[in-house]
């Protein structure tokens, strides 16, 4: 959520991917992070802003010879709002859901067809 306040933060993030077949042409992958942000007041203080809990989960495959990759994403964010510094945070659940599809393309002279 943006508070347009500057905070400082410490955050920890973890993924883990596996394959899912021998020729690593889809692979599954699992994430979760933990975000301790804090803004300081007027005194130079730091005062808690929010904390955040992210987990998720995200396939990726690629389509055979064809240049072309794609991932579906799921993740969860619960945000625990502080007090603040100015205002206080509020407290937001999330739930996230993103297709992505990459292509990696090239031309000139000398490129191989695609097949």
């Amino acid at each position: 959520m943006l508070t347009a306040l500057a905070s400082l933060n410490d955050q920890v993030f973890v993924r883990l991917s596996l394959p899912v077949d021998p020729r690593e042409m889809i692979v599954v992958s699992g994430f979760a992070g933990y975000i301790y942000a804090r803004s300081a007041n007027a005194d130079a203080t730091l005062i808690r802003a929010f904390d955040q809990e992210t987990v998720g989960a995200l396939v990726s495959m690629r389509f055979g010879l064809l240049p072309l990759a794609g991932s579906a994403e799921y993740s969860f964010v619960d945000q625990r709002g502080g007090p603040g510094v100015q205002i206080p945070i509020p407290d937001v659940r999330r739930h996230v859901v993103m297709l992505h599809l990459t292509a990696a393309l090239q031309f000139g002279p000398g490129t191989p067809p695609l097949q």
